[in-house]
């Protein structure tokens, strides 16, 4: 089942009863345990009181779990404590870092909120709190409705708790670690994302990402599942082979990067694992460096492969040549694969929608140098024209998906504005469209903006929606790229916007 440490797994399965405590508020076992133990309160603020019943007493050992893994999604901020509870997203602690001007008093979430505007008051906030602090707060998207606050799972997307992420919580608990579940935990946040976006062969992506999870089989791994006996390093035979032994500080590795870029020659030893060390990397290393350092480490692993079956260790100069040759190799074979934009496939096309209907294209651009987004949106009917195009600018933003859904909650309310309430509403992140198109509640942090959309939606004639890859979505990308500009939103109303005339000319091609 992949379970290792039973007691984990004992506190994971406790964690899933705890959790039921905190969202099934009708529930007979909810209402027992409520009225005896926490009557004033939730399950997080409770205790354990002299002479409580077994049953209790476990359930609070795994409460240090829910702790740690929940986070309040902030909706009319009067649940949340400004100061005791976890509010604050891709935050450290996900509390309140620094502390506050002793001249608010406030203690909700709610006293930082304009509930007419729907967003933060952010004279307020800046006054009263410290600049990472008041960064951190005003990025958390806001419903455009009057919504309670719930508690969230926060190392699942969906939000919703399993027994898996809390087993994996559980464990780095025990260990007295920060936990990290994934490309979505707080350490290592940069690294998990960094090779996925290198101009390097899948292959050697996977092989970076395995090396960081400490999952190579290395003779250490070996030796902790107990396949075999011994941990030395074959190459040097002085000191147990992990990761970061086998592909930086080995003798034999240390040969071969002595001879490559000099940027990597001057990067300095003893980092305790892969991670710290690809975290150092990302802060020293340009874009093209970091992919020439993640091959290198590839060939220096096919190199101790070969070694342990019964190779011989080639001259690391050979090497070092090997992984420009062969990086090289690869980025001129991507250039002849591309594909001229005439030949594009049906899913880059631009459709028209049926008869009567029209059809609204969102994106959204994320331009992180200027701490901003762009939004773009176009509503054409079945012949193609313009009908109406927005081209506007967003707040920060943490991911992509939260990019992309502000951008559909604002090409939605334009269209409402404008009259249109019969749309095939299309963009090209399936992530937010798979979201938007489903009829179960969404428990994740950016719910709150996939009800808004959803809300939106219920109140047109008739609505459908659509997902289509880049290509296909050319006009709104301009107009959301167009966005970087622009001090105030612009709007067009039957007329081609001018930042995507190119774009729509392309379209009018291949119609």
């Amino acid at each position: 089942m992949g379970f290792r440490d039973l007691r984990a797994f004992n506190l994971a399965m406790l964690a899933k009863q705890g959790w039921r405590l905190l969202q099934e508020d009708e529930s007979l076992l909810f209402k027992c345990f409520k009225a005896r133990y926490f009557p004033r309160s939730n399950f997080l603020e409770a205790v354990i009181p002299p002479n409580c019943s077994f049953v209790w007493r476990s359930i609070m050992a795994a409460q240090s779990i829910l702790k740690n893994g929940c986070c309040w999604r902030t909706g009319n901020g009067y649940s949340i404590s400004v100061f005791e509870d976890r509010w604050i997203p891709n935050h450290p602690t996900n509390k309140i870092l620094y502390p506050a001007s002793e001249e608010f008093d406030g203690r909700l979430v709610a006293d930082l909120l304009d509930p007419d505007l729907h967003c933060w008051r952010r004279e307020l906030i800046t006054s009263v709190f410290h600049t990472d602090d008041v960064e951190a707060i005003c990025r958390i998207p806001l419903s455009h409705r009057y919504v309670p606050d719930i508690l969230v799972w926060m190392h699942n997307k969906n939000g919703l708790f399993s027994v898996k992420s809390a087993y994996r919580l559980a464990v780095q608990i025990l260990k007295g670690e920060e936990w990290t579940e994934s490309s979505s935990g707080c350490a290592g946040k940069n690294v998990w994302n960094a090779p996925w976006k290198l101009n390097i062969p899948n292959k050697i992506k996977v092989f970076g990402w395995r090396a960081c999870q400490e999952i190579l089989p290395t003779r250490s791994n070996l030796a902790k599942r107990r396949i075999i006996h011994d941990n030395v390093c074959l190459n040097c035979t002085r000191f147990p082979e992990s990761t970061i032994h086998a592909l930086w500080d080995c003798g034999v590795a240390m040969d071969v990067w002595a001879g490559s870029s000099l940027k990597l020659q001057k990067c300095v030893h003893g980092q305790a694992d892969m991670l710290e060390l690809m975290e150092y990397l990302l802060s020293k290393l340009s874009v093209q460096e970091m992919e020439l350092f993640l091959v290198q480490a590839w060939l220096i692993w096919n190199q101790r492969n070969n070694l342990l079956h019964g190779g011989m260790i080639q001259d690391p100069n050979t090497l070092c040549r090997r992984a420009v040759v062969y990086l090289e190799e690869y980025r001129n074979s991507q250039g002849h694969l591309r594909i001229d934009g005439v030949g594009r496939s049906v899913g880059d096309v631009w459709k028209p929608p049926p008869n009567s209907v029209f059809k609204l294209n969102f994106d959204a651009a994320v331009f992180g140098e200027a701490k901003r987004t762009g939004f773009g949106a176009v509503i054409r009917n079945d012949m193609g024209a313009v009908m109406a195009a927005m081209s506007a600018g967003g707040p920060p933003v943490s991911s992509s998906d939260e990019a992309e859904l502000l951008a559909c909650r604002k090409a939605v309310e334009f269209s409402t504005d404008a009259g249109f309430s019969e749309l095939v509403i299309e963009g090209d992140n399936s992530n937010v469209l798979k979201a938007l198109s489903s009829s179960l509640a969404d428990w994740s942090l950016l719910g709150n903006v996939v009800d808004d959309v959803r809300q939106l939606a219920y109140g047109l004639r008739w609505v459908k929606f659509s997902c289509i890859r880049r290509g296909g979505n050319r006009v709104a990308h301009a107009l959301a790229q167009h966005a970087r500009n622009i001090s105030e939103d612009m709007f067009w109303l039957e007329d081609s916007p001018p930042p995507a005339l190119n774009a729509l000319y392309q379209d009018s091609l291949l119609l």
